[in-house]
């Protein structure tokens, strides 16, 4: 009985008896049956095995876990049972046992009954010429991580198919994801790119953008948004849109971000178009309110011009031939010419002046160009003219001309700004059918230009200067006015060569009379007719008065069109001219004229305008009226007189003029 006390008797015959040995031996059946105890209720399964690979022992859980009796396994070397797979690595494991090694990390899979396998993970150690073993069914576990893998290759096939960038990083920026479409935009593998700082990916200005995205992602646990611009292995840049994620832990501690992006770059262009576009009609917007203040402040230059020549044309009649103040009346004149290329100027600007093509020679029109260039650039710059002495002629409108040679200079010298050399030329040439052409090219040395450029040059509001220095239009304008000529104009550039500008135009001959001024044919005198003038300038208004009543006419005045209607009703007959300005209050110019045609169809009438482009609509049916004359403003008081000699059909006096 385990209960009583276990002895371990020894009996030895004698000769005369016997000799009797007692031991006590319970404690050593106690762990005998400890370890019986164990071995049948461990849930583990254990055995011992001989060097032979035969098991020599096993407990109850083989036949529970395996589904193999007692009986079975003791007939068989436990190798048999092991996963063909399993079977050298197995070998190998139980030869370093044999050899005094202690496994405690190694699994197999173990053949069942039933045919099926099971994965076990052993520990085992070898003692007096035996392998005890200890084995854990690890098959749930072994099946869970396969599921993973195969969740996990469900997850990348599903990530890697999208066009969509896909990518996770540690909070240090370290990638430890990337997806194909990712990857293959940044032009290497996955493998190469985990473990880059996804940081380094997104342009320096805007790291602050995403840093701020991913903190306001973790501190309130929802997807943020920001959009970067990122330089690409190429160094072209795109913007991506990226939507971020912070990954917690149970405990709530920050693991890594995810983040899903997206190419966005025709977008942000397409944005970037409508908004230039916008910037460009408030541009367009500015420029025409800027036109119609130019075309009003050149309408009331052009007023006080006349008032100008007029009273120095009165002062110089006035005065003795050698009075030694008609030098200067001649300067005040030559002034007063000169600003009527400034209004000119103003009206061209507001594109309200039509072109008035007549002979120009380029060459002369260079000469005059550079004396004013000299004004507005620097001595740094060299400026050099190589002009044919006999000149070029071409028809074309002079004051535009002038512009395109100006336009090209100021570029130039914008391009050489810190030292550089200027140089025009005029020339004449053939063309490739043997017709004549003038030939106009400015050049400079500056740093030129690329292809791109060269290639936008003369797009509207195409500009390479810095934000708020230029229009865009210079150019634009520029290659109008020479298609306008019938020319063509060229651009010579690359980076660091300088750039040169050549325009074409259809050439002329020399006028014959060009270079001989003729000389002012003088009019008769009024004799006493009653002219109405209708100005609402006061002042223009009054020389124009003076000047009629000094030369011989009765002139009855009118400030407005109401006021010029009552006096033609007034008087009737008794007026012989009217000269009529078009910019009138209450009733405009156009209307007055109207009445005049529909009461008194062959009344002369003057017009007066400002706007070269001005016909008035009331003149005649469509071709013109014989009674009605336009005289441009400003004007001179001699070109008046003549104007209306002609319309009154006086006789020109034929001796000189005072």
């Amino acid at each position: 009985e385990l209960a009583a006390e276990w002895v371990h008797q020894l009996v030895v015959p004698l000769a005369d008896g016997v000799a009797v040995t007692m031991s006590d031996i319970s404690r050593r059946k106690k762990s005998e049956h400890e370890l019986d105890r164990f071995f049948s209720l461990s849930l583990g399964l254990l055995a011992i095995t001989g060097f032979d690979d035969y098991f020599k022992r096993i407990n109850p859980a083989f036949q529970r876990v395996l589904g193999w009796s007692p009986r079975q396994l003791m007939a068989r070397p436990h190798l048999d049972l092991v996963h063909p797979d399993d079977l050298e690595q197995t070998r190998e494991v139980f030869d370093r046992i044999r050899a005094g090694e202690c496994i405690g990390d190694f699994e197999n899979r173990i053949r069942c009954a039933d045919g099926s396998y099971r994965w076990i993970a052993w520990s085992a150690t070898a003692s007096d010429g035996e392998v005890y073993c200890i084995g854990h069914d690890v098959t749930g576990r072994h099946a869970a991580a396969e599921a993973l893998r195969a969740s996990e290759r469900r997850y990348r096939a599903i990530v890697e198919d999208q066009t969509e960038l896909i990518c996770r990083f540690l909070p240090d920026g370290r990638l430890t994801f990337i997806n194909g479409a990712y990857a293959r935009l940044l032009g290497r593998t996955s493998d190469q790119l985990v473990g880059e700082d996804f940081f380094s990916l997104v342009s320096c200005q805007h790291r602050e953008a995403l840093t701020g995205a991913l903190a306001e992602a973790e501190r309130e646990d929802r997807v943020h948004t920001c959009e970067l611009e990122v330089t690409l292995p190429d160094g072209a840049a795109c913007w991506q849109q990226w939507t971020v994620r912070a990954l917690h832990d149970e405990a709530g501690r920050l693991l890594e971000y995810q983040a899903v992006g997206r190419d966005i770059t025709e977008r942000r262009q397409a944005i970037e178009r409508h908004t230039q576009l916008e910037a460009d009609l408030r541009h367009a917007q500015k420029m025409e309110a800027v036109g119609t203040l130019a075309s009003g402040v050149a309408h009331d230059f052009s007023n006080l011009l006349t008032v100008i020549f007029g009273y120095t044309d009165l002062a110089a009649k006035l005065l003795p031939a050698a009075h030694p103040a008609r030098p200067y009346l001649k300067t005040i004149e030559e002034v007063a010419t000169r600003a009527t290329g400034v209004t000119n100027s103003l009206l061209t600007f507001s594109q309200r002046r039509a072109i008035e093509k007549r002979p120009v020679n380029l060459a002369e029109l260079a000469g005059e160009s550079m004396k004013l260039l000299r004004r507005v650039i620097p001595r740094s710059i060299a400026m050099h003219q190589q002009v044919e002495p006999a000149g070029v002629w071409v028809e074309g409108d002079e004051t535009q001309l002038q512009q395109v040679l100006m336009n090209f200079a100021l570029n130039a010298r914008d391009a050489v700004a810190d030292g550089g050399e200027l140089r025009i030329e005029v020339r004449g040439d053939e063309d490739e059918q043997g017709r004549p052409i003038a030939v106009l090219a400015v050049a400079d040395n500056g740093p030129g230009m690329d292809e791109q450029t060269r290639q936008r040059i003369f797009e509207p509001f195409f500009t390479t200067k810095p934000r708020g220095q230029g229009t865009g239009l210079g150019l634009s304008i520029v290659h109008g006015i020479v298609a306008d000529h019938g020319g063509s104009v060229r651009v010579e550039s690359a980076p660091g060569r300088g750039a040169r500008f050549t325009v074409t135009l259809p050439a002329i001959a020399c006028p014959q009379d060009q270079g001989r001024s003729e000389p002012d044919t003088p009019f008769s005198a009024g004799a006493g007719e009653t002219v109405l003038v209708v100005e609402d300038d006061a002042f223009v208004r009054s020389i124009i008065a003076s000047t009629l009543d000094e030369e011989g006419f009765e002139v009855i005045e009118a400030a407005d069109g109401i006021e010029a209607v009552s006096k033609l009703d007034e008087l009737g007959q008794r007026i012989r001219l009217v000269l009529l300005d078009m910019d009138l209050p209450r009733l405009n110019g156009e209307q007055v004229l109207e009445r005049i045609r529909r009461q008194r169809h062959r009344l002369p009438v003057i017009v007066l305008t400002g706007n070269p482009g001005h016909e008035p609509a009331s003149n005649g049916n469509g071709n013109g009226h014989r009674s009605t004359a336009v005289l441009r403003k400003p004007f001179q008081m001699g070109t008046l007189m003549q104007t209306i000699c002609h319309i009154l059909g006086k006789p020109r006096q034929q001796e000189a003029a005072v």
